[in-house]
């Protein structure tokens, strides 16, 4: 498939109204990649990365910092993210509904959060 020039506008306009989101076992996955996330899709309100062990505490602030839309955030099995950095999600993201922190290097705060 190729995308002319005008296709790629409608491309980058579209990605700008995303909401969901996977990166799930996506090994190239780093804290660039989740970063521009943040910044760029603002209106994101589910986000899976699990699996994807290159992300750090830098990738979660830069979240808790541009995505104040998220409802739904998965970073099961990413051993290098802390509680610290899930502190501030919790602080920064009052709709965050579902956090998933298995195996994670992060634990929750007393907060409640869905299954």
């Amino acid at each position: 498939m190729q995308i002319t020039d005008g296709g790629l506008a409608d491309v980058a306009e579209n990605l700008l109204t995303l909401e969901h989101l996977t990166f799930s076992g996506c090994t190239s996955v780093t804290d660039i990649s989740v970063s521009l996330v943040a910044i760029h899709l603002q209106r994101l309100v589910a986000l899976d990365s699990s699996k994807c062990d290159n992300i750090t505490d830098k990738s979660i602030l830069d979240l808790a910092k541009h995505s104040h839309n998220l409802t739904h955030l998965d970073l099961s099995m990413c051993s290098q993210i802390t509680t610290h950095a899930v502190d501030q999600l919790e602080e920064n993201i009052p709709g965050l509904a579902s956090l998933q922190l298995r195996y994670s290097g992060a634990r929750l705060s007393t907060k409640m959060y869905a299954l």
